[in-house]
């Protein structure tokens, strides 16, 4: 199958150019257009780039449930040409401290009802300098809803007086800092990991290029009408939902 080659956060970009007051997501009926969503990607990139001082090639973790802050950090991640490894949210301590041992992890995104399992997986990694970006849930949500929300969202972040943590809110309410996507299209882009149940989960490497490949064919097999609201149940941390729910809508 012929397409041209690009990375992903070209894909993004292009999107951006191309519908920048459109809805890019909606979460909780909150509509956040391609541009709003482009702006904190690019805020959250340059705080990895500025900041954290993460090298290309370096690989980050995001652990946490679907949410405007997985999409964005995604993107940002690509956009400093650093490689994602997506982590099931669910699993023990144990096996995200053999992850983040087996990728070795530069930074992590991380939600707050998780932050402590988190830690003691650095701990058991004797790794506690790895920084962290913690995101709650409840900072992409404007209303009162009258149905319980899932209690992940309740959970607070406490970050008070500790430089490995970074409150994602603060960054993308400050500033918007500088940083340079030059990756190519063979460069690896994402590392995500087997579930583990018929031994150690193993780290499985995509390239902008394979993982493009799979976007271009899903859009010529089973193609999406423009203007169409995708539904995520799937969780984006596995390669089918990210694929069929992010990457490719």
């Amino acid at each position: 199958m012929d397409f041209k080659a690009k990375t992903l956060f070209n894909n993004l970009s292009l999107s951006v150019h191309n519908h920048p007051k459109s809805d890019a997501i909606i979460f909780y009926e909150n509509k956040i257009s391609y541009e709003e969503l482009f702006t904190h990607v690019n805020k959250i990139a340059g705080f990895l780039n500025v900041k954290l001082k993460i090298s290309k090639g370096d690989r980050i973790a995001i652990i946490m449930q679907n949410c405007p802050q997985f999409i964005i950090s995604y993107y940002a991640i690509l956009g400093v040409n650093c490689v994602i490894v997506p982590i099931n949210p669910m699993l023990q301590v144990d096996e995200i401290s053999f992850i983040l041992r087996d990728s070795n992890i530069k930074a992590i995104f991380a939600a707050s009802d998780i932050l402590n399992t988190v830690d003691t997986a650095l701990k058991n990694n004797k790794c506690m300098s790895i920084p962290i970006i913690s995101i709650n849930y409840l900072d992409y949500i404007k209303k009162r809803f009258n149905v319980k929300l899932p209690r992940e969202f309740e959970n607070k972040c406490n970050n008070r007086n500790n430089i490995r943590k970074k409150k994602w809110k603060d960054i993308v309410e400050s500033k918007e800092l500088n940083f340079h996507h030059d990756n190519k299209p063979d460069e690896v882009c994402i590392i995500p990991y087997t579930s583990g149940s018929t031994g150690i989960p193993k780290g499985c490497i995509h390239t902008h290029k394979t993982v493009n490949a799979v976007i271009n064919a899903y859009a010529k097999w089973l193609p999406i009408p423009k203007k169409s609201r995708v539904l995520t149940t799937l969780p984006l941390f596995h390669v089918t939902g990210m694929q069929n729910s992010m990457n490719v809508p």
